[in-house]
């Protein structure tokens, strides 16, 4: 029996020994080996660690050029951005010259063709030329009729404008709309108007007034508030039908704000027929023989 715990002894002081000799030494977080033995373990932690970072590497290479294409792609899109602005504003820009360009040379057009019935009316009256003077009447009476030249006379001069913008009121009941324009339009024409203007535009048969977003289209052309309308016809007549008008009366209830004015000297301008001239407006009409 003694002989056995002896022998057991020494076996495990054996192995003792080979533990120790082949232990692992821990010195500063660092794992130090005396001996190269291997050790299923500890290569399993230091596989792992490896692992770990190889894995970290790779997903914070990802991360990154994730961010750097992102960011690329958030700056070109400025970069586009800004550009399609700029260039935006610059077709905007000639659009206005070329606008300015062409009224420029339509007033041209207007005092050349002004000098020149000036020279035949004054040919006609100093050589006593009676069809010569007969025509040029004639020609203007059915400029006149067309409303193809400027006239002026006695009237009312009518300022509408939007409402002052309150929090307790539905928006849509502050703005002025195309039916009101209509309304007042068709009142003024019963009352006896013999021109009629909008914002510099003649009111002719084939004038349309419709809403284009918070503006109104007249003759193909857009206007803002305040909408100016000029009338020519017997003061008192127009004046009756606008303290009389029912549209009126429910603009100045939403608070719009209606500014009225009698004139003996209101001016309205010749219809503007535009680039494509007065055909765009008759193209489809053709005289029953």
């Amino acid at each position: 029996m003694k002989t056995d715990i002896f022998r057991s002894k020494i076996y495990y002081m054996n192995i003792c020994s080979v533990i120790i000799e082949n232990s692992c030494v821990f010195k500063i977080g660092r794992i130090a080996r005396i001996k190269d033995v291997p050790y299923r373990m500890l290569g399993d932690m230091i596989m792992n660690r490896k692992g770990k970072g190889y894995m970290m590497f790779i997903t914070f290479l990802v991360l990154g050029t994730i961010i750097t294409v992102q960011i690329r792609s958030t700056i070109d899109n400025r970069k586009s951005s800004a550009q399609k602005v700029l260039k935006v504003e610059k077709l905007i820009e000639q659009l206005e010259m070329q606008k300015n360009k062409y009224r420029e040379l339509e007033d041209l057009i207007k005092i050349e063709s002004d000098k020149a019935d000036k020279l035949v009316l004054d040919y006609a009256q100093q050589h006593d030329n009676i069809p010569l003077r007969e025509q040029y009447y004639e020609r203007k009476t059915e400029m006149l009729k067309g409303c193809l030249i400027d006239v002026k006379g006695p009237g009312l001069i009518i300022k509408l404008d939007d409402a002052i913008a309150r929090k307790d009121e539905i928006p849509n009941s502050l703005l002025i709309h195309d039916v009101d324009i209509k309304e007042i339009l068709n009142e003024l024409k019963i009352a006896g108007a013999q021109a009629i203007s909008i914002n510099g535009e003649r009111i002719v048969a084939t004038s349309e007034q419709v809403c284009a977003g918070p503006t109104i289209r007249i003759n193909k052309n857009r206007y803002s508030v305040p909408y100016i309308i000029k009338v020519i016809g017997d003061p008192d007549k127009l004046n009756r039908a606008v303290n009389n008008s029912q549209r009126i009366a429910f603009l100045l209830r939403d608070k719009i704000r209606v500014e009225v004015k009698t004139s003996n000297n209101v001016f309205i301008p010749a219809l503007k027929t535009g680039e494509k001239g007065l055909d765009a407006f008759i193209n489809k009409l053709e005289v029953v023989k």
